[in-house]
């Protein structure tokens, strides 16, 4: 892509790069972490055998409702980690995307604006290059590069290390 020559400072997509894969590999750690609070959840107490004593059943529903109350602290506060790497890798994707984005639509008009200038004067004489369209063309589609380099690039890299967690994730608990 000819307008990606134009993002400057390049050093800010290796940072870019990183928050979106912070960004797209917590939601299969989110998955993960949702399917362990459902498998404790449907665990069932400790089976009752007929001449279990009623301090034994009591003990056992104690101890089950203590691990219980464990694991779900803990995953719990996996969440909340899971959440705060969430924000980070949007907050990170949406701010430098968004600066390098400003930069590329302004490099974009300045070479649009160096082209115009080099024009021959007779070409603002037809209806179609009249000053007041050129303005409006360089303000509206200048816009339109920086959507198309930028802003839509972080979501398709998004759902690439999003699939790649996934697969991760899918590869280690069946193989």
């Amino acid at each position: 892509m000819k307008v990606m020559a134009y993002n400057h400072p390049k050093i800010l997509i290796v940072p870019a790069l990183m928050a979106i894969a912070c960004a797209g590999f917590t939601q299969p750690l989110f998955g993960w972490i949702f399917s362990m609070f459902m498998k404790i959840l449907t665990d069932p107490q400790a089976p009752i055998t007929p001449g279990m004593t009623y301090e034994t059943i009591n003990i056992l529903k104690e101890s089950w409702r203590t691990n219980l109350e464990e694991e779900t602290i803990t995953l719990s506060i996996y969440t909340c980690y899971i959440a705060v790497g969430m924000f980070v890798g949007y907050m990170g994707k949406s701010y430098i995307f968004g600066y390098l984005g400003e930069n590329v639509t302004m490099k974009v008009r300045q070479v649009l604006y160096k082209s115009i200038l080099e024009k021959h004067i007779g070409f603002f004489d037809h209806q179609e290059n009249q000053s007041s369209v050129l303005t409006s063309a360089m303000a509206s589609e200048t816009a339109l590069v920086n959507g198309a380099a930028s802003e839509s690039l972080g979501p398709y890299t998004e759902s690439i290390f999003a699939l790649c967690g996934g697969l991760a994730i899918g590869f280690y608990f069946c193989w």
